[in-house]
C-alpha cells in the first residue's frame, strides 16, 4: 500500500512538471490577464475615469477615423477610449476582454446597445466634413 501511494505520488508530480503545451500557456496568459483587465478598469472607476480598452489593427485613414471616434467619445460623452494594444498578442486580448467586461455593461446603459457603432458612423461623417478643422489636433497628439 505504502509503495502504491508514493508511486501515486510520484506520477502525479512527474504529471504536473510535464511542459504544457502552447495552447494551455496561453491560456493560462489570457486568464491572468484578463483578471489583470478587470483590476485596471476598476481602479479607473474608483479614481472615477471612465474609458475603454480595446485593441486596434488599422490602416492610415481609418486611424484618422479613430482619432475623430476617440474625440467625438470623450468629448460627447466623456469616456477615454484607449488602445492598449496595436496587435491581438498574446495577453492583450485577455486583457482588454477583461476590461471591457467591466466597463461595457455602464457604457451601454450610458448610451444604448449600439453606441460603438452609431458614434463610429458619427467619426466617419466628423472626418468627411470636419477634418482640416481638427487634423492639427490629431498631428499634435501624433507629437507625444
Amino acid at each position: 500500500m505504502k509503495l502504491r501511494c508514493s508511486l501515486a505520488v510520484v506520477v502525479g508530480l512527474s504529471a504536473c512538471m510535464a511542459p504544457q503545451s502552447e495552447q494551455e500557456r496561453v491560456k493560462r496568459l489570457e486568464n491572468e490577464k484578463f483578471r489583470e483587465g478587470v483590476r485596471a478598469a476598476k481602479a479607473d472607476l474608483n479614481r472615477g475615469v471612465l474609458a475603454y480598452e480595446a485593441i486596434e489593427c488599422e490602416e492610415e485613414e481609418n486611424w484618422r477615423i479613430l482619432w475623430c471616434y476617440r474625440k467625438l467619445l470623450k468629448d460627447q460623452h466623456g469616456i477615454d477610449y484607449r488602445v492598449y494594444c496595436p496587435s491581438p498578442v498574446p495577453g492583450a486580448v485577455g486583457y482588454t476582454k477583461g476590461y471591457q467586461s467591466v466597463v461595457k455593461p455602464i457604457i451601454v446603459a450610458r448610451l444604448g446597445p449600439d453606441w460603438s457603432q452609431r458614434i463610429y458612423e458619427e467619426a466617419k461623417t466628423f472626418y468627411r466634413t470636419r477634418w482640416s478643422e481638427v487634423e492639427h489636433l490629431y498631428k499634435a497628439d501624433l507629437d507625444w
